[in-house]
């Protein structure tokens, strides 16, 4: 939807693999999550952490994401 709204013009951003295409006037990112600007974009189910701490960052600040980082436990 981002690509097709003309919102990833000249961004970063990241898709599910195979969903490239759709990124539309967008940078492809090999990322799990990726911010730009006001735009953050996900890979998939498996980059939810990371995904997670960049809103958290975004929105609390990266203080509160390293807080919450600090406090997940990865197996």
């Amino acid at each position: 939807i981002f690509g097709r709204r003309g919102i990833l013009n000249g961004r970063d951003a990241t898709a599910y693999p195979g969903f490239e295409d759709e990124l539309k006037g967008a940078t492809v990112v090999d990322a799990g999550a990726v911010r730009n600007g006001h735009v953050i974009t996900g890979r998939s189910m498996g980059s939810a952490i990371e995904f997670g701490l960049l809103l958290v960052e975004t929105l609390l600040g990266q203080e509160k994401a390293e807080e919450i980082a600090k406090q997940i436990v990865y197996l």
